[in-house]
């Protein structure tokens, strides 16, 4: 194998396990703010929500933010349907 073939393969694997690491977190549903708090994704307004749902997308070229995105989707689409309900 060529030292090339070596240096994109252990890249790939560096990206597999960051977007792993990224998928735990979103499981947890503890988001991590730009200072450094951490927030449940249950506590975000719902502008907290949409702004930081904005913003990955629009820095995620690559879709490494994506089960955040699904996660705090999933909340929003919760908190409507409580509304609904009531």
């Amino acid at each position: 194998m060529s030292y090339g073939a070596e240096c994109r393969m252990e890249l790939e694997i560096a990206r597999d396990e960051e977007y792993w690491r990224v998928s735990r977190e979103a499981d947890m549903g503890i988001w991590t703010t730009r200072d450094g708090r951490k927030i449940p994704v249950e506590k975000m307004t719902d502008a907290h929500l949409n702004n930081t749902i904005n913003y990955l997308k629009r820095i995620d070229t690559i879709d490494m933010y994506y089960p955040w995105v699904v996660k705090m989707k999933k909340e929003l689409e919760r908190r409507n349907n409580e509304h609904r309900s009531d």
